[in-house]
C-alpha cells in the first residue's frame, strides 16, 4: 500500500483520518450532552457511541502500525501513545467531547509534524495537553527539550513530562527520570530518577527497564546490586533492547549479579550483534576466536569484528589487524593489519597505545 514517500504517507493518513473520527466523535458526544439536558436520555447512547467508537479507531491505529512496510510501522509505533487521560468509567458527555477534542487535536499535531511544520504541530499539541491528554503532554514536553517548534526549554520539558507521567504514561516517566539523572530542567537527584524509572518499568518500558539495571550496577540513586541490575537487565532483554541484551551477556561473562556461563554469554551477545550493538560484536568475536562458549571459529569471529570496525570501534579494529598479523580467519597480511592498527591508532586511547607497538613490530617494507 505505501511506497516511495511510505513514512510521510502513513503519517498524514492517520493524522488526517484520526482526527476526522475523532472530531466526529466530539460532536456526536455534544448533541448527546445537550440531549441529556433536555430529556435525559442522551446519556447512554453517547457512552455506547463514544466507546465502540473509541476501539474502532484504535484499531486503525493499529492497522497502520502492522504494516507491512517496516519503515511504516516505525513511523506509526511512536504515533500511537494512548491517552491514559480516559477514564473507562466516564459517563459524562461533555467531559468525552471534550476528550475526544483533544485527541482530535493530538492528532492534527501528528499531521502538521508529517507536514514538517513543528509550530502548527505545537499549537494543537498545547491546546489537547491543556485539556489533559496525556499523549499531548508528552510531546510538548518533547517538543520544549529539542526546542522544535517552540523555544527550547528544559524547565517545561520536565513539567510536561510529569503531568503526563503522572497519567501513566510510561514513555514519560522515562524522559523525566532522565531529565532527574542529569539535571536537565529540575535539579539533579538519582533517587529521583530512579522513582520515575520504576514507574515506566511497571508499565513495561523496556528502556527504563535498563536503565534501572544500570542505576543498580553502577549504585547511582540506589544501593549497587549486581543481582537487581541483572534482574531488569533480564527484563529489558526479553523485550528485544540491544543494550540490555549485550549487559546481561556482559554479566554471564564476568559472572555479575549470576553465575559465570560462557554459553549465555555467547547466547546474548549473538542476539545484541544481531540487533546492530557494537560492542556485542566485538565481543561476540572474541568469544568466537577463543572458543568460549561456542566452537573456536577464526573466519567468524574476524567477521563479526570486522562489522564493528567498519563502525569505527578501536578495539574491533586492533582485533582486526591481529587476525591479519597472525592469519587466523583471513589470509596473513602484514599490509592489512597495519592499515587496521593505523585505524586504531587515530582514535586515541588504550588501543592505540597498543596498536602502535604492534606497528612497531611490524617488518620494515
Amino acid at each position: 500500500m505505501y511506497c516511495g514517500q511510505s513514512v510521510l504517507r502513513a503519517r498524514l493518513d492517520a493524522g488526517i483520518y484520526v482526527e476526522r473520527q475523532y472530531r466526529r466523535l466530539a460532536k456526536v458526544c455534544v448533541n448527546s450532552a445537550n440531549r441529556s439536558k433536555s430529556d435525559g436520555k442522551g446519556r447512554d447512547m453517547c457512552v455506547d457511541h463514544f466507546r465502540k467508537n473509541r476501539v474502532f479507531i484504535c484499531g486503525v491505529v493499529g492497522l497502520f502500525c502492522m504494516s507491512a512496510y517496516p519503515e511504516v510501522r516505525a513511523a506509526t509505533a511512536s504515533m500511537a501513545v494512548p491517552s491514559q487521560s480516559f477514564q473507562e468509567e466516564q459517563t459524562d458527555p461533555a467531559a468525552l467531547a471534550r476528550h475526544a477534542a483533544a485527541r482530535a487535536d493530538y492528532w492534527r499535531g501528528i499531521y502538521w509534524t508529517a507536514k514538517g511544520d513543528a509550530r502548527k504541530a505545537v499549537a494543537y499539541w498545547r491546546k489537547a495537553a491543556v485539556a489533559g491528554d496525556a499523549a499531548a503532554e508528552f510531546n510538548m514536553g518533547d517538543a520544549c527539550y529539542a526546542g522544535q517548534g517552540i523555544v527550547r526549554n528544559h524547565q517545561q520539558a520536565a513539567s510536561w513530562w510529569e503531568k503526563s507521567a503522572l497519567q501513566g504514561n510510561a514513555r514519560a516517566a522515562n524522559n523525566l527520570g532522565y531529565a532527574y539523572a542529569h539535571g536537565e530542567g529540575v535539579p539533579q537527584n538519582p533517587e529521583r530518577a530512579v522513582f520515575w524509572w520504576k514507574r515506566a518499568a511497571d508499565a513495561g518500558d523496556a528502556h527504563a527497564e535498563l536503565l534501572l539495571g544500570l542505576a543498580y550496577y553502577y549504585g547511582r540513586g540506589v544501593p549497587m546490586g549486581y543481582e537487581q541490575a541483572n534482574a531488569y537487565f533480564r527484563l529489558a532483554a526479553k523485550q528485544g533492547n540491544a543494550l540490555a541484551e549485550f549487559a546481561l551477556g556482559n554479566d554471564y561473562a564476568h559472572g555479575y549479579g549470576t553465575a559465570r556461563n560462557d554459553q549465555a554469554a555467547y547466547t546474548w551477545f549473538l542476539r545484541a550483534a544481531e540487533h546492530g550493538n557494537v560492542k556485542a560484536e566485538l565481543h561476540l568475536g572474541g568469544l568466537l576466536y577463543q572458543g568460549k562458549g561456542v566452537a573456536r571459529n577464526y573466519p567468524e569471529a574476524v567477521s563479526w569484528w570486522r562489522d564493528a570496525a567498519l563502525q569505527n570501534d578501536p578495539d574491533a579494529e586492533l582485533l582486526l589487524g591481529i587476525a591479519y598479523a597472525h592469519g587466523n580467519g583471513v589470509a596473513q597480511s602484514d599490509e592489512r593489519a597495519r592499515f587496521w592498527w593505523d585505524k586504531a591508532r587515530s582514535h586515541g586511547g588504550s588501543a592505540a597505545r597498543l596498536a602502535s607497538q604492534l606497528i612497531g613490530k611490524l617488518p620494515q617494507s
